[in-house]
């Protein structure tokens, strides 16, 4: 079975203040990322976006994608860390719940982790 890569998507807006503050964190982030994670931004003044069943309902929202599943999702400012902890941490669980396992802890051997 061929596992495709995570996808951020970020929503975003023209002429909201946060997302232009959310900006310089992101764009950070994906610098560090690129080959692993796309991000992929998506202006809902422009159209009313639905990915994998999940419509914004504020800006800037941040949604993680896994091949047809949405995730994790977040409203508000990232900076680079926060970013780098709610993917690990929303892979993490993604991995756990797929494998049935109630605990949190995931086996690191079989987690995706990303890394600075």
């Amino acid at each position: 079975m061929i596992q495709l890569p995570p996808t951020l998507y970020v929503f975003i807006q023209s002429g909201c203040m946060a997302c232009k503050a959310a900006e310089r964190p992101l764009e950070e982030w994906r610098k560090r990322h690129r080959y692993l994670i796309p991000v992929i931004r998506l202006n809902v003044g422009l159209k009313d976006w639905e990915i994998s069943g999940f419509s914004p309902q504020a800006t800037p929202t941040y949604l993680l994608v896994l091949g047809a599943d949405s995730i994790a999702s977040h409203e508000g400012i990232l900076d680079v860390e926060e970013i780098e902890g709610w993917v690990n941490e929303a892979i993490k669980e993604h991995e756990a719940s797929l494998r049935g396992d109630p605990d949190d802890d995931v086996d690191e051997t079989r987690s995706t982790r990303i890394t600075k």
